[in-house]
Formats: structure tokens, sequence, C-alpha cells
């Protein structure tokens, strides 16, 4: 269970762009490093499709459409494509618009206003991610479909649904990805793992090199 919008922010920081290939090599080589012979059931996939609205700029009062970006158009094949990749189901929550909001380099006096649009930025929430992912986990532990969840979020949101699916009986590895969490995350969690994905990445690449030469 990915947590799209947190595997987005982390896999950027080292790699561009993220694509269903690179959603699918990350779980094939989570599996290949921690799954001890487990089957795969499905990968389940959350995020929110862009945001296709008409805005007014903070500032100029001029129109802002959101569908008309790199970023929607990016953003929504990117879904459609994961969509049609196979053992991969992708639930969707929505984004709202709450307005704009000071940029935080300004608000912390990094760097100066300049009295146009560029000193705000749009406040979007992400809505329904969240409970998605926890009835998938309650549902996991009741129906008894896995034996094991793999996780990969930093929200702390998730620790009822981590506790119930252990009290259930199901293993839940967390994957952090090396990003700061709270610690009573990491508490509930079977097995945690705070590698990158590029490391993670990088060890399944070696590890199958390794393989092939030794003709296993």
């Amino acid at each position: 269970m990915i947590d799209g919008a947190f595997l987005t922010r982390i896999a950027r920081r080292v790699i561009q762009p993220i694509t269903p290939r690179l959603v699918t090599d990350f779980v094939e080589a989570v599996r290949d490093r921690y799954d001890d012979g487990f089957d795969l059931l499905r990968i389940y996939y959350y995020d929110c499709p862009p945001l296709d609205r008409r805005v007014q700029r903070p500032v100029s009062r001029t129109t802002l459409n959101f569908g008309a970006s790199q970023q929607f158009r990016e953003q929504t094949a990117f879904l459609a494509q994961l969509k049609q990749t196979a053992f991969v189901a992708v639930r969707e929550g929505r984004v709202s618009f709450n307005g704009w909001v000071l940029r935080d380099d300004i608000a912390r006096g990094i760097v100066p206003r300049t009295g146009t649009d560029a000193d705000y930025s749009p406040d979007l929430e992400q809505k329904g991610v969240d409970m998605k992912i926890g009835l998938d986990i309650a549902w996991v532990s009741l129906a008894k479909v896995a034996q094991r969840v793999y996780l990969v979020t930093g929200d702390s949101d998730f620790i009822p649904a981590m506790k119930f699916a252990r009290r259930s009986g199901i293993q839940v590895c967390l994957f952090t990805l090396g990003h700061g969490v709270y610690p009573e995350l990491k508490n509930h969690a079977d097995l945690l793992v705070e590698t990158n994905v590029q490391t993670i990445l990088n060890q399944h690449v070696r590890r199958h090199a390794r393989r092939r030469l030794s003709g296993v």
C-alpha cells in the first residue's frame, strides 16, 4: 500500500520523474529484499487526480487554469498508465483548493515580497486518501486475504489502522524512506525500513547482477 503523494515527494529528491515503471520496480525491489517468500496479492496505490479548476490569482485577479498546466497533463497521464499496469489498483481521493497562502520562504523572511502573484502558493489539500488506506488495511485484516502489509508512508494518521492489523494477526512493514516521522509510527511496525528509494533500487539491481554472474 503506497501513499502516492509521499512516494512522489521522496522519490523526486533523487529520481525524476516518477513513472509507473518506477513504482513497479520499487515494489519488486522491496519484495526481493523483504518478502521472505510471500506472494504478491496486489499493489495498492493511493493518490488524487490533479486539480482541474479555474481560480483567480491572489494579486492580479487574472484567471489561473490548473487543468491547462504541464503538471496536470503529467499527473493525469501517470495515473492513467498506472491503472493499466498489471496487479496495480489505484485508489483515488480528490484535491481541494483552499485559497492562497504566502510562500514559506517569504513568510520566514528568506526572500523579500515582490507584491505579485509569485508571492503566493495555492493551498491544496488531499481528501479521502487517508481514509481509503485505513479502510483497505482494515479489510485485509478482517478478510485475512494477506499475511503481511507493506505500507509506504510517513503519516502518523495510520497508527490506529496499523494497530488494528497487528491485533488481527497481520504483519505490518513500514517504509518511511528516510523521511522523518513520529516515533509512535515506527513503534507500531513489525518491520521498519528507513532506506531511501534510490538505495533500495540500487540494491535490487546489484543483487540481480550477482545472481546473473553466479548463474542462479
